[in-house]
């Protein structure tokens, strides 16, 4: 039987929000903070090496919750002018 390999690199979707949950000194802190975005930790966690994208509610909950160190472009940085037209015309595309 062959043993398995190392995993394959991944690339992180949101890697701003990975960052960002690290800086979180306990578990418990990180279950709160999602909880305070109105989803689950293991959501978000696990969008992170998914093809779902981040819903617009949850990502302004994010960009509330974190302080703005997690914004709404950086977990939309293709299409967030389509969902906030008002932060391109603010903001202009990034």
């Amino acid at each position: 039987m062959k043993k398995p390999g190392p995993k394959p690199y991944v690339e992180l979707k949101y890697p701003k929000l990975k960052e960002f949950l690290e800086t979180m000194p306990s578990e418990e802190e990180k279950h709160v903070f999602a909880a305070l975005c109105g989803t689950t930790l293991g959501y978000l966690r696990n969008v992170q090496y998914t093809s779902k994208k981040l819903g617009a509610e949850i990502s302004v909950a994010i960009e509330k919750q974190s302080g703005k160190r997690v914004t709404r472009q950086d977990l939309h940085p293709d299409d967030y002018d389509e969902i906030w037209p008002e932060l391109h015309k603010k903001y202009g595309r990034v």
